[in-house]
C-alpha cells in the first residue's frame, strides 16, 4: 500500500509541475533560437565631448542615418567628410565628401553610406563611423564618432532634395498656386544645393520631420522632430514685410512601385504641397490640391489615393515664408517600395 502511495504522489507531482517544466524549456529554446539569429543591438559616440550623436537608422540601402549635436565651442564646424566601414574599427579606405556647417548649439542629421553585408530588414552589421572636419583655425581633422552593432530597419527609399530661397527674387511664393504645379522647377527660387534624405519608418508609415529651431524637438504624429539637415533651412529667419523676400523650402522627389490605397499625412508650417504621376506621364496630380499651401501654424492633413499597380514619382514642396517657425513633417501610410 505505502509502495502504490508513492507512485500516486509522484504522479501527481508530475501532472502539477510538469507542464511548468515544458513551457520554462519551449521559452529556453525560444530565446536561444531568437539570440542566435537576431543579435543585440548596441551603439556608442565615440567623438570628443562637443559631438554627440543620437538616434542612429540603418536602411537596407546601407544609409546609415544619426543626429549630430555640437555644443562645445563658441565657433563653428565644417564637416567635410563622413565615412562607415563594417570590416575593422580602422579607418575607412573611402571617404563621402559633404560640405555641412554646424553652428555651436545647432543638431544636424548625417547621413553615412555603409557597406553592409545584407539588405535584409532585421539583419545586422558591425559600424565604424568616421567624420571629417575643419573649424576657421584648422582643417584636415578627423576622428571616430561611433561604433555599435545595428540591424536594418526598412529597405531604404532615398528621396533627391534640392533646398532653394526666393531672397534674390521679388517673387512671394505665397500664396498658392504661385509655386507652379511642376515640382521640379519651382517658380521664382535660386538653387542653394541638392542632396539626398532617406526616409525612416515610423511605426506602419514611411516620413520625415524636420524644422527649423523653433520647432526642434517638439512631437508631431510621434514622430521627434530634428533640425532640417541642411543650411539655410535649419535656421530660424525674422519676419519680412516685402521684397526681397526671406523665404526658403525645399523640393523632394522620388520613384515609388505603388499599388492599392494609401494615405498621406503632412503636418505644415508654413505650407506643403504633394504632388504625383505615372513615370512615364507627363502631368501631376495635387493630393491637396493649394489647401495646405499657405502661412500657417502647425496644421495637420491627410489625403488618400488609390493606385493602379505601377510606378510613380512623388514630390513633396515645402515652404516656409519669411517667420522664424519652419515645419515640415511628411508621412506615407502603408510604406510603398522603392
Amino acid at each position: 500500500m505505502k509502495r502504490r502511495y508513492e507512485l500516486q504522489s509522484a504522479m501527481e507531482y508530475l501532472l502539477t509541475y510538469g507542464w511548468m517544466i515544458l513551457t520554462l524549456a519551449i521559452i529556453l529554446v525560444t530565446l536561444f533560437n531568437v539570440s542566435s539569429f537576431r543579435p543585440a543591438t548596441s551603439f556608442v559616440c565615440l567623438g570628443q565631448p562637443g559631438f554627440l550623436c543620437s538616434k542612429p537608422s540603418l536602411s537596407g540601402s546601407g544609409a546609415l542615418t544619426i543626429n549630430l549635436s555640437y555644443s562645445s565651442y563658441n565657433y563653428p564646424i565644417t564637416i567635410t567628410g563622413l565615412a562607415c566601414n563594417v570590416t575593422s574599427s580602422s579607418k575607412p579606405p573611402s571617404v563621402e565628401t559633404t560640405q555641412l556647417t554646424v553652428q555651436p548649439n545647432q543638431q544636424a542629421q548625417l547621413e553615412f553610406q555603409c557597406p553592409i553585408t545584407s539588405s535584409n530588414i532585421g539583419s545586422t552589421d558591425s559600424v565604424f563611423l568616421w567624420i571629417y572636419y575643419s573649424t576657421p583655425f584648422g582643417s584636415g581633422l578627423e576622428q571616430q564618432f561611433g561604433k555599435g552593432v545595428l540591424a536594418v530597419q526598412y529597405s531604404g527609399i532615398a528621396w533627391n532634395v534640392t533646398t532653394w530661397t526666393p531672397s534674390s527674387s521679388s517673387v512671394q511664393l505665397l500664396p498658392y498656386p504661385d509655386l507652379t504645379s511642376n515640382p521640379a522647377s519651382p517658380a521664382g527660387v535660386t538653387t542653394q544645393n541638392s542632396l539626398v534624405w532617406t526616409s525612416f519608418v515610423y511605426q506602419n508609415e514611411i516620413g520625415w520631420g524636420y524644422s527649423t529651431d523653433y520647432h526642434n524637438h517638439d512631437i508631431y504624429n510621434g514622430i521627434e522632430i530634428s533640425l532640417f539637415p541642411t543650411v539655410p533651412l535649419s535656421l530660424d529667419n525674422a519676419p519680412c514685410s516685402g521684397p526681397p523676400y526671406a523665404s526658403h523650402g525645399y523640393t523632394a522627389t522620388t520613384v515609388l512601385n505603388m499599388s492599392g490605397t494609401y494615405t498621406f499625412g503632412i503636418v505644415s508650417d508654413d505650407g506643403t504641397e504633394i504632388f504625383y504621376k505615372p513615370v512615364a506621364g507627363s502631368s501631376w496630380t495635387s493630393l491637396f490640391g493649394g489647401t495646405a499651401w499657405m502661412g500657417q501654424p502647425p496644421t495637420y492633413y491627410t489625403s488618400q489615393v488609390t493606385f493602379s499597380k505601377g510606378q510613380y514619382e512623388i514630390a513633396v514642396d515645402y515652404i516656409d515664408t519669411c517667420d522664424p517657425a519652419g515645419l515640415s513633417v511628411v508621412t506615407i501610410s502603408p510604406p510603398p517600395q522603392r
